[in-house]
């Protein structure tokens, strides 16, 4: 089944929302930190940034149980992750931006 594109608002929405989900729980976070050397303050300043919420997203599709969860916690099919890190990486968005 063909999922229709994003729009950059959504997609960043999406990204947004990954951050959120990783920073909702101790342990997600925890391990996000150890893993990526990223803290708050600079999770913080990315948010401006459409790669780096590609980034997040990465980090969420590296790990199908991660992605899970994220899907669930979002509201939204697992594909939609795909769906925006692409958007976000390569500006393929059709709306404007934050």
């Amino acid at each position: 089944m063909k999922h229709q594109p994003i729009s950059r608002d959504e997609a960043w929405t999406l990204g947004v929302k990954a951050v959120e989900f990783l920073f909702a729980e101790p342990t997600r976070t925890e391990r996000f930190v150890k893993l990526t050397g990223l803290g708050a303050d600079a999770v913080k300043q990315g948010l401006a940034e459409p790669e780096f919420l590609a980034g997040i997203l990465d980090y969420l599709l590296a790990d199908e149980s991660l992605l899970f969860e994220f899907s669930a916690f979002a509201h939204v099919p697992a594909a939609m992750a795909h769906q925006a890190r692409r958007a976000l990486a390569a500006g393929e968005t059709s709306g404007s931006g934050p």
